[in-house]
């Protein structure tokens, strides 16, 4: 519980400071640079995993002076936490940047904030739903080990060392690349990149996300895997992007933390639990696949059907946005 407090504070004020801190045009690349320690952090927890099994298979143990003896898992927490009290010691040298935007027409309480999404509930509500498809099936991909075991009798601690190279490899690439992208759309004039390449990226997510499972080996699926993990990442990497495109200045992370609950929440419930459902009433546990295959169809075509109505309504936000600014 304590390290949800610490990570539900980080993202809003992270955000909320890059974008004082670099203007729009140039916005995309610092915010992509961000998200992508998700995909580098994923990728290595996922590797530390891979070498925790083999150590706990092999019985093994440490024991630190003061601390006593450590279990593989124990130790894990240890080397995994230490590192993050030495780098929250920088940020003690972070200046605040000058607050901008929209701080005449918003006052920058809570309730400011729900009164400001509320009343634009449609273009919100449009909004979000892409980057909660993006987390619903990011989550869902928990299932990735018992896929591989079950399906294709790979190891877990095989899986995850492969797993964790696509995951370094593939996040970093996909989210800086559609940050370059962005910023070069929006110095051109297409205030509304962020969304374009968020929705591109839903398209790469439900195709290669339904298709993967379904592959005849596991080395194709693990090449078309690598592909589901470009589109995931390009989205993930659009959305605060856009969303600072439509966000007052005097509530930017406050909304952030808004958008931040919703997607976490959503990905959360429905992407692991809509698997372990699928294999319980429908496809059965050996039929893992069939489940993983149909989470990106059925959470991403209405996305996808809904695409014009929310690029329409994303629109109009920027519109109004730019107004206010």
């Amino acid at each position: 519980m304590s390290i949800g407090v610490g990570e539900a504070t980080l993202s809003p004020c992270a955000m909320s400071i890059i974008s004082d801190s670099f203007p729009p045009e140039k916005r995309s690349r610092p915010i992509a640079v961000y998200t992508m320690a998700l995909s580098v952090g994923a990728g290595f927890a996922s590797l530390l995993g891979a070498g925790v099994l083999t150590w706990a298979k092999s019985g093994g143990s440490i024991t630190l002076p003061g601390v006593g003896e450590l279990v593989p898992w124990q130790a894990t927490f240890l080397i995994v936490g230490l590192p993050g009290l030495i780098l929250s010691a920088l940020f003690f040298l972070l200046r605040e940047p000058p607050r901008s935007g929209g701080v005449a027409a918003y006052g920058g309480s809570l309730p400011d904030m729900l009164k400001h999404v509320l009343g634009r509930w449609r273009m919100y509500g449009g909004f979000v739903s892409v980057f909660c498809f993006m987390t619903i099936v990011a989550y869902s991909q928990g299932w990735g080990a018992a896929l591989f075991e079950r399906t294709w009798g790979w190891e877990a601690s095989y899986y995850a060392s492969i797993n964790g190279v696509v995951l370094i490899v593939c996040g970093p690439t996909a989210v800086l690349s559609a940050g370059w992208l962005c910023d070069r759309w929006i110095a051109q004039g297409k205030r509304d990149a962020a969304m374009k390449i968020a929705l591109f990226g839903v398209l790469v997510t439900v195709l290669t996300g339904a298709l993967f499972p379904m592959m005849p080996s596991a080395p194709l699926a693990m090449g078309v895997y690598a592909l589901n993990n470009m589109g995931i990442g390009m989205t993930s990497a659009m959305g605060v992007t856009a969303l600072l495109r439509i966000a007052p200045g005097a509530i930017k992370a406050q909304t952030v933390a808004l958008y931040y609950m919703c997607i976490s929440m959503a990905g959360l419930f429905l992407g692991p639990t809509a698997v372990a459902l699928l294999n319980d009433h429908v496809f059965g546990v050996e039929g893992i696949r069939y489940s993983m295959a149909v989470i990106p169809v059925v959470f991403g075509v209405p996305v996808l059907l809904g695409m014009r109505n929310i690029m329409s309504a994303y629109d109009r936000g920027i519109a109004e946005h730019e107004g206010l600014t």
